[in-house]
């Protein structure tokens, strides 16, 4: 008898627990290119994101927590990872137009150009051991391959 109520206890708390276990949904997906290599997220459920197209062009994507765009451009003779800073109100970027030099940006799209100090901006020297995914309180932002249209794309999944 004591078995039995052992197991009944035992299948109705793997129960409950398959019920309270979260999994996670997409949110928004945002179509990059060929290949994205860097992401930042804004710790707001945003992010902003660097992706380079067949022909090495690199481009730098900022994207709300809706997924909605607020700013992108390409960029010639940047870094690889050329992204600072990224919050919900503002984005930080290193370029080289001609001369090296950081690029904020506000929401509304707004350029600011920085002079940067005496040298050149680089990345650090491990940064090609960043991770795939970027977590959060509420989710997390990971690159996702997309087979049919060969591309990586970034995408915001929730934990509700």
């Amino acid at each position: 008898m004591k078995t039995r109520i052992c197991m009944i206890a035992a299948t109705v708390f793997v129960a409950l627990w398959a019920v309270a276990t979260v999994v996670p949904t997409q949110k928004w997906m945002y179509p990059g290119d060929e290949t994205i290599t860097q992401v930042v997220p804004d710790g707001a459920g945003g992010c902003a994101f660097v992706c380079e197209d067949t022909n090495d062009l690199a481009r730098i994507v900022w994207v709300d927590k809706a997924g909605a765009l607020l700013y992108q451009t390409m960029i010639t003779n940047a870094p690889d990872q050329p992204i600072v800073a990224c919050t919900s109100k503002t984005l930080v970027y290193a370029d080289k137009r001609p001369d090296p030099l950081f690029v904020q940006v506000d929401a509304t799209g707004i350029e600011k150009l920085i002079t940067a100090s005496d040298g050149i901006v680089e990345r650090p020297f491990l940064a090609f051991l960043s991770t795939a995914a970027h977590t959060d309180a509420k989710g997390f932002i990971a690159v996702v391959y997309d087979i049919a249209n060969d591309r990586q794309n970034v995408a915001r999944f929730t934990y509700k």
